[in-house]
């Protein structure tokens, strides 16, 4: 480990993994709608309390943590080389996904009948949340930084002349 890592984040983190993990797998089989790929017809109403109280605090801690140590980072790097590195640890992946995963998979999920750019436009302009399935966080998160880096942190920096 690092010198530099809290390991008690870090396991907090790991632990906030799982519940992701759990919550996923679960929702085949819970009463939570949605479309999902595997179906359970015989759905298990106690799940819905595990995702009820799941859902509540599991991706706002994710956020919060993210949102903690997002200005050391930044402190840390020029506004280029931090961008540089959201794009590269954020970006590429979600690309990746949303254009080689997401796009196949929901293009021929609804039939993979039209255009695909027709499809990709659709999907993309009209309906966001499914072109970035999953990785809406990754999205929300990427948005989220450069948002802070671009309008909040020139300011507070403007103000406090040394921030962070």
């Amino acid at each position: 480990m690092q010198k530099d890592r809290i390991a008690y984040v870090d396991q907090i983190r790991i632990f906030l993994t799982c519940l992701v993990v759990a919550h996923h797998a679960g929702q085949a089989y819970g009463p939570t709608g949605g479309v999902w790929v595997v179906d359970n017809m015989d759905k298990a109403p106690w799940l819905g309390n595990f995702f009820f109280i799941n859902a509540s605090y599991m991706m706002g801690l994710y956020f919060f943590i993210s949102g903690y140590f997002l200005v050391f980072s930044i402190n840390r790097k020029s506004n280029a080389a931090f961008t540089r590195d959201r794009l590269k640890k954020l970006g590429i992946p979600l690309l990746f996904f949303i254009f080689l995963v997401f796009l196949p998979f929901n293009y021929f999920g609804a039939g993979g009948q039209g255009n695909i750019f027709q499809f990709l436009t659709e999907t993309y302009v009209n309906k966001p949340p499914i072109a970035t399935g999953h990785l809406w966080f990754v999205a929300s998160l990427l948005a989220y930084s450069f948002i802070y880096l671009h309008l909040f942190h020139r300011w507070l920096v403007k103000k406090s002349g040394n921030f962070g």
